[in-house]
């Protein structure tokens, strides 16, 4: 098995060493009630596991880590009649995977944030439905959404409190086996081919991972879910969509934003920029859509808002007979 960095087999860590509670922590038994009558444990602050989750939930947020405060992590104990079978038909496919492709399964970890009904539900009964793109967001295809670590961002961005004003976010190990890039704007259900198994946006940098519906109750495995308390996300990312909108005028040259915007990102990063432009190039989005997804592949990061500010600031001072230069522009 490909082992991941931040997931390991929650039952060896049950087993093995992992610290948990029996039941809930005194005053919280309504509270997560839902979870812990699914067969999760509760993980104790400070505990090496707990940490370790803590960390890969925190760090894709950046700067909006440091205002969200993690209340609550439980791991899946693997207990319980369903639960179990659900492990073993996981397991099933993980040796099926790797017998067909040649030994690697290509473990990913992956997000998924819901309602603490709907996280309760899937425990209990499994993935039943397909997701979908957030907010108008462009579709790549019909099945299962995951987010990549990179996205988790825009997985927590629509997420309402409940009732304790929490928000909760699976954390899942996923089989991808072989991936195809599903192009913008798809209504494919299934593989092209039996040489592919799941599905992404891009292959380069992926930040969703589309499991298809055949597949949601066998290729992925919830192993924690994430309560926590935070930002207004939604607001922010409204806030963060209107301003790169209304900086971006038709006259803007998105050559000229990406010139400048590429700078200071990443390879990855850059390379699932390139490819949304190459879509548009391609009639496959929209302008709008670009400009979307670059404020969704730059997260919360703001550079990207300084770096039109910048571009009409130079066009101010250079004049539009010197401006006009920046057209021509290529990454």
């Amino acid at each position: 098995m490909e082992q991941s960095n931040e997931i390991r087999d929650p039952v060896s860590l049950v087993e093995d060493n992992g610290v948990v509670l029996d039941s809930v922590y005194e005053g919280d038994h309504d509270q997560f009630q839902p979870f812990v009558g699914s067969g999760m444990v509760r993980l104790v602050d400070g505990e090496a596991d707990h940490e370790r989750v803590k960390k890969a939930f925190l760090v894709p947020l950046d700067h909006y880590g440091n205002d969200t405060t993690i209340v609550a992590i439980h791991r899946n104990s693997v207990s319980g009649t369903a639960m179990r079978a659900r492990y073993n038909m996981f397991r099933y496919f993980e040796k099926t995977l790797s017998q067909k492709n040649a030994g690697s399964v290509n473990l990913k970890n992956s997000w998924y944030g819901a309602s603490k009904e709907e996280i309760s539900e899937i425990l209990s009964y499994g993935f039943n439905r397909c997701s979908g793109p957030i907010g108008g967001d462009v579709s790549n295809g019909l099945g299962l959404y995951l987010s990549s670590s990179p996205a988790l961002l825009n997985c927590v961005t629509s997420l309402t409190p409940d009732e304790h004003g929490l928000r909760h976010v699976l954390m899942c190990s996923v089989l991808m086996g072989k991936m195809e890039a599903i192009p913008a704007g798809s209504n494919q259900i299934h593989a092209s081919s039996m040489e592919f198994d799941s599905g992404v946006d891009h292959l380069e940098a992926p930040t969703r991972y589309i499991v298809w519906v055949a597949n949601m109750n066998s290729h992925v495995l919830p192993c924690y879910i994430i309560s926590f308390k935070g930002p207004d996300f939604y607001a922010w990312a409204t806030n963060q969509l209107v301003n790169v909108q209304r900086l971006s005028s038709p006259k803007l040259s998105l050559n000229s934003l990406m010139a400048v915007v590429l700078k200071h990102f990443n390879p990855a990063k850059k390379a699932l920029m390139r490819k949304r432009l190459d879509d548009y190039r391609k009639g496959k989005i929209t302008r709008s859509q670009v400009l979307r997804s670059l404020w969704q592949i730059v997260g919360s990061d703001a550079r990207l808002v300084e770096a039109i500010k910048s571009i009409r600031v130079k066009k101010m001072m250079m004049g539009p007979s010197t401006c006009g230069g920046w057209s021509n522009l290529r990454y």
